[in-house]
């Protein structure tokens, strides 16, 4: 049944109370699910204090008071009288108020249920076309243009919706008819629509709520799942479908799998290049190590190459997308503390937290990061000891091996200590922002995994020699060789365990729900056996986002652009690694994780500023050990063996800025298709309501008395 809106309800979204019940059947889908929880009435479950409830109730609901909704006022009734309230009780009228508000205030139709084992309430949420559009007019949402508006240009323009030019954009066939709102346009807008007065990542941070998430589109899940989500031979070298996977998860998500499928096709060359030089190595044919030298400054041009074109492709990608000028709005994390204030620049309250008390937590922070990294490298001392403690002993070979398997396996241990130590002392520093947050956990996680990563390696490279006087087999460049074949490895088997731990998971847990199904109907209770979509999606674990794999995927990216001379099979191995981290994390997406939030992103952010250290250091580090190792310059003491390195490097880094200089970041097609979006757009909105401007004012000037009278009486 369609519920009409008051008049005036662009702002506020109000509907008729009478008319917020929702049929049992609705043929289209459900945008958004929220999951309760229900304790069971009578059970022992702890009392919340006053003061708490208050306390939640303010946060969740912004401030605001809906003591005039039926539940609303019991609730707060409840919260202000004396003593300690129930918290099965509270739950339940919380939950009750939340669904009000959503219904009067949000004006969106729900739909609650139980699930199958009664120890949850789902409510799901649906808008119509009319709230989304008074939603997407209210915040200037950036929407498609038709493309028959301007066939001249490679790239549709986007423009901030506008009701009075509903014919302008473009329309999409969905389950709701003809629509211009994809999926993922839905999801956001619903979500925009309920955070504007509940705020559900309070919801979660108390856990009030143990659910919150956007719901599967059924038809748009099943043809992402045909064309990308399965482990076939046929998808595992396709082409990977990024517009799909843009309009279904977002940009965020949509950029990585563009950089990591952009990534996978450059890595083909080197890939080839690289197993020619090392069938070269193996076969140990004369001026081998020279051959690596140049391969070496390959591998160096080849990451300038790699980035300035990557830059190009991501410009194309955020015009396409409607992304060249967005601006993702700052969010107040639910986990920042603060002091209340009124802010000096807006006059609204808000939570002050001093920036001085945080800097002291940074330097905290980053000394023990450094402390960590003090003990990686004692670590990493321990284990070159056990391998070289006797030269002479018949198990020295093995000890070789042994104490490389070790090293990679030491490598992965810090690596998952410090992930959570790093995110713990994150937390702790009290981040306002999403984007301060990040960024701090980012460079925090990378300076310690660049170390982690990289120090037995560049102990092999550059210093072993020195230290040990020999390496395994008299050969340093084959002992790191054989380091860095255990690190890919592990690598490859990581992958699989990425898989298997959320189908474990997912298992579990629906295992455990059969279980106390079956006690249910041995005690006589009439029970479904079968889960409704929201109650599968819900038993899925959530998707971390694409950090984790940003951080793993520059790690190999360094031992592709740092080691090349020593292990010329990197590139090779990177590309098969790569490969199947495509089909896993399509996989992950599509069947093993809940569908994530749609975030938007106009490139691959910090991530872009690291690849451009990571080349540079590639060059540093492969120029040292194709000196080092090189028979030319064998002879040469280690002083003129410094200057010689400074010399060829530093050649290196001019070309490697003269060729990035020379390619522009943004392409012609995309600064030309720039500046007509922004012709277009002008004449489309801005110049019509001129002329709109000029008719009225014609129409007042014919009305006008000009007639000259004889006298003014």
């Amino acid at each position: 049944m369609k519920r009409p809106h008051l008049a005036g309800d662009k702002e506020g979204h109000t509907v008729l109370l009478s008319q917020v019940r929702m049929q049992d059947a609705r043929p289209s889908p459900w945008d958004y699910c929220l999951v309760f929880p229900l304790p069971e009435i009578g059970s022992k479950e702890r009392a919340i204090t006053q003061v708490m409830a208050a306390t939640y109730l303010e946060q969740v609901f912004r401030g605001a008071k809906y003591d005039f909704l039926p539940t609303g006022r019991t609730l707060w009734g409840r919260v202000q009288s004396l003593g300690a309230i129930d918290y099965s009780e509270f739950l339940d009228l919380l939950r009750k108020t939340c669904v009000e508000v959503i219904s009067v205030k949000c004006g969106l139709s729900t739909r609650q249920f139980t699930s199958r084992d009664k120890d949850e309430i789902y409510v799901k949420i649906v808008a119509d076309e009319n709230d989304l559009k008074l939603q997407a007019d209210k915040q200037n949402y950036r929407m498609k243009l038709d493309a028959s508006i301007d066939s001249k240009t490679t790239f549709a323009a986007h423009a901030p919706y506008d009701r009075d030019f509903n014919k302008v954009f473009q329309m999409y066939d969905s389950h709701h008819g003809k629509t211009m709102f994809r999926s993922l346009d839905r999801i956001r807008l619903v979500e925009s629509i309920l955070t504007s007065l509940i705020n559900l990542q309070m919801l979660s941070h108390y856990k009030l709520c143990r659910g919150v998430f956007p719901l599967h589109d059924m038809d748009g899940l099943s043809s992402l799942r045909a064309q990308w989500g399965n482990l076939s031979l046929r998808t595992l070298f396709k082409r990977q479908p990024v517009d799909e996977i843009r309009n279904y998860f977002g940009e965020k998500i949509g950029l990585y799998y563009s950089w990591l499928g952009f990534y996978r096709r450059w890595l083909v060359l080197p890939s080839i290049i690289g197993f020619a030089f090392f069938i070269v190595q193996v076969l140990k044919t004369a001026h081998f190590k020279e051959m690596n030298f140049a391969f070496c400054i390959i591998i160096a041009l080849w990451g300038t190459l790699f980035l300035e074109f990557w830059k190009r492709h991501q410009s194309e990608l955020a015009i396409r997308w409607g992304m060249e000028e967005f601006e993702q709005e700052e969010t107040i994390r639910p986990a920042f503390e603060g002091t209340p204030r009124i802010s000096p620049v807006t006059d609204k309250p808000e939570k002050f937290y001093s920036p001085t008390k945080r800097r002291v937590k940074q330097v905290f922070s980053m000394t023990v990061a450094l402390i960590m990294v003090g003990c990686v490298i004692g670590s990493v001392g321990g284990i070159m000891i056990y391998k070289n403690k006797d030269r002479t002993a018949a198990d020295f070979a093995t000890r070789q091996k042994i104490g490389a398997l070790v090293n990679a396996i030491q490598i992965k241990v810090f690596n998952v200590i410090y992930g959570h130590l790093a995110v713990w002392l994150t937390n702790w520093e009290n981040h306002q922002t999403d984007t301060a947050y990040e960024d701090s956990l980012i460079y925090k996680t990378f300076l310690f995994q660049f170390v982690n990563s990289y120090n037995s390696l560049l102990y092999i490279a550059f210093l072993k020699r020195l230290v040990e006087e020999q390496c395994q087999e008299g050969d340093c460049l084959m002992e790191l060789t054989i380091q860095l074949g255990i690190l890919f490895g592990i690598s490859l088997a990581l992958n699989l365990v990425e898989i298997i731990l959320p189908s474990l998971s997912d298992w579990w847990s629906t295992r455990q729900e059969d279980k106390k199904i079956a006690k249910l109907q041995a005690a006589g209770m009439q029970v479904r056996t079968r889960m409704t979509q929201c109650e599968e999606q819900m038993k899925l674990a959530a998707y971390p986002g694409p950090y984790r794999d940003y951080l793993k995927l520059i790690v190999q990216f360094g031992y592709v652009t740092l080691f090349c001379a020593a292990f010329p099979l990197a590139p090779l191995l990177a590309l098969i690694v790569n490969l199947l981290e495509i089909r896993f994390g399509a996989l992950l997406l599509c069947k093993l994780t809940r569908r994530p939030f749609p975030y938007g992103a106009q490139d691959i952010g910090s991530w872009q500023m690291i690849l451009e250290v990571m080349t540079v250091a590639g060059v540093m580090v492969n120029i040292g050990i194709a000196v080092r190792t090189s028979d030319t310059f064998a002879g040469a003491s280690p002083l003129v063996q410094l200057a010689i390195f400074l010399c060829i490097e530093h050649l290196v880094l001019i070309l490697k800025y003269v060729i990035s200089s020379a390619i522009p970041d943004v392409p012609t097609v995309v600064k030309v298709a720039q500046a007509r979006h922004k012709i277009l757009v002008d004449r489309i909105f801005h110049q019509a309501a001129i002329v709109e401007k000029d008719d009225s004012e014609a129409a007042v000037a014919e009305a006008i008395d000009q007639t000259v009278y004889d006298d003014d009486f």
